[in-house]
């Protein structure tokens, strides 16, 4: 899954054998075998909302036994620079105010996937999500002060949470295209072109070596 076609490029590319080409949820798909692995590439997930329904659909569609989300994301970590990749381990949405008790670590199963991550070439920790572009430097250090997180996006968290709650193995793999603050916008113009396809051909390298079980 990603956000924009450029995203999900490279998987589209690395298929030997393409299986079916169709719609869900009026977004393409395309259904092929990357290795040893059959696979549904899919893009057009944008905020929390999309991402949620977009993900719950292909569950329950194909049965999928683990989803990767790929795309790109926003620093916070001082340690974090642009043009790295980050791999998530448990997942937050940094905008979720609520009185009622809730986890604030989402940690979905990741047994399947556990050798396609080690081989990796990421960063692991926490992914926070939220439904906004972080263009404030304040905010940007408020968020990362509360979460501690490697980085932010706006749709990790809520594929996360429906795949926890399917039993369905999960990944955001997303490669950094700024710094959250007031230089993001900037940055995200200057380089999301030659960004974009970096943490999904980082996953087809990956999956051309290891079958997903």
């Amino acid at each position: 899954m990603g956000i924009l076609p450029h995203e999900v490029k490279p998987a589209l590319k690395a298929m030997q054998l393409t299986l079916d080409i169709g719609e869900l949820l009026k977004r393409r798909i395309v259904r092929g075998v990357i290795g040893r692995n059959e696979v549904v590439v899919i893009h057009g997930c944008i905020g929390k909302v999309e991402t949620a329904m977009l993900t719950q659909a292909l569950i329950d569609k194909f049965e999928v036994s683990c989803v990767f989300l790929v795309g790109m994301a926003g620093a916070l970590d001082p340690d974090v620079r642009v043009g790295d990749i980050v791999a998530g381990t448990e997942y937050s949405e940094c905008d979720l105010n609520t009185n009622i008790p809730v986890k604030s670590r989402i940690k979905p199963p990741q047994e399947s996937i556990h050798k396609i991550a080690e081989s990796t070439n990421a960063k692991f920790g926490l992914i926070t999500s939220a439904d906004t572009f972080i263009a404030d430097d304040k905010l940007a250090n408020n968020i990362y002060r509360e979460t501690g997180a490697l980085c932010i996006d706006m749709d990790s968290a809520a594929a996360a949470k429906v795949c926890l709650e399917n039993d369905v193995d999960f990944m955001s793999i997303k490669t950094i295209v700024d710094r959250s603050g007031s230089d993001a916008m900037r940055e995200f113009e200057k380089k999301y072109m030659s960004i974009a396809p970096v943490a999904a051909a980082e996953l087809v390298r990956v999956l051309n070596t290891f079958c997903v079980e």
